[in-house]
């Protein structure tokens, strides 16, 4: 990859970290607010009778969006589909930092920004549905108090969200796919 284009990405790429920081800050926040709660024993009893049961529609709900974030990973996000995808999409390009690598690369940087631009829509969806659970599991405790459920749901939006943190190295393999 030379270097200047490799420059210009990373910095387009530098906006998926930022987003990626904003929404595990966020959950890092929930997962706070629970610990206070706990801790101080803001909320004594459970807001419903049968808690096994919602504890229960919540899980099922958890484990049906995990199998999502798995299936968007597996089926969007490998590079060779972006590239195909991004080949054949017609996208408006808006951002200005997208927009230098069309002016500066031409047709190349022009697949390239729209791999970008869909990677970054995909990555989104992921994490906010590692997000979501995280929020179902809030409220999973703010309603039934189960605290070691609320903390089961949440290594599981975390650990989301680590295997979908956006390394550099899926760009240099989206530049391999382009190559081809």
């Amino acid at each position: 990859m030379e270097q200047d284009f490799r420059d210009k990405v990373r910095r387009v790429y530098r906006l998926n970290r930022v987003l990626w920081i904003a929404t595990l800050i966020g959950m890092g926040f929930l997962n706070l607010f629970v610990l206070i709660f706990n801790h101080f024993g803001i909320i004594k009893e459970p807001s419903v009778e049968n808690v096994v049961n919602i504890d229960n529609l919540i899980m099922g709900i958890i484990l049906m969006l995990a199998i999502l974030i798995l299936y968007l990973k597996r089926t969007y996000l490998p590079p060779k589909k972006l590239i195909e995808r991004a080949k054949i999409k017609d996208l408006s390009i808006v951002p200005d930092d997208v927009r230098d690598l069309l002016h500066e690369f031409g047709d190349e940087g022009d697949t390239m920004a729209k791999a970008l631009i869909i990677m970054r829509r995909y990555y989104m969806v992921i994490w906010s549905v590692a997000n979501l659970i995280t929020i179902l599991a809030f409220i999973d405790y703010l309603v039934a108090l189960r605290f070691q459920s609320f903390w089961i749901y949440s290594i599981v939006a975390l650990y989301s969200m680590i295997i979908n943190f956006p390394k550099f190295d899926k760009i240099e393999a989206l530049h391999y796919w382009l190559s081809d």
